[in-house]
């Protein structure tokens, strides 16, 4: 399968990175792990917990996108 790379569309950098399936499953499963470790502290827990389920519900429906690490600009891909 071919790499998909462009450069960033507002600034022309190449410090571009892909988020798409896997990059929302790993925040997921990271966000679950740390509610777990944080158990003490019942707010941050909570937080952790949902945003972690939040990300791997949504994880399926994500697509491809790019995120310009210099100018912080996210765009799709091809547009």
């Amino acid at each position: 399968m071919k790499e998909i790379w462009e450069p960033c569309p507002r600034c022309g950098s190449g410090a571009v990175e892909k988020h798409g399936t896997g990059y929302f499953l790993l925040l997921g499963f990271v966000s679950l792990c740390f509610s777990c470790t944080c158990i003490a502290i019942p707010p941050i827990a909570a937080i952790c917990f949902v945003i972690g389920v939040f990300a791997i519900l949504l994880s399926p429906f994500a697509h491809k996108k790019f995120h310009c690490k210099t100018c912080q600009y996210s765009w799709k891909y091809g547009k």
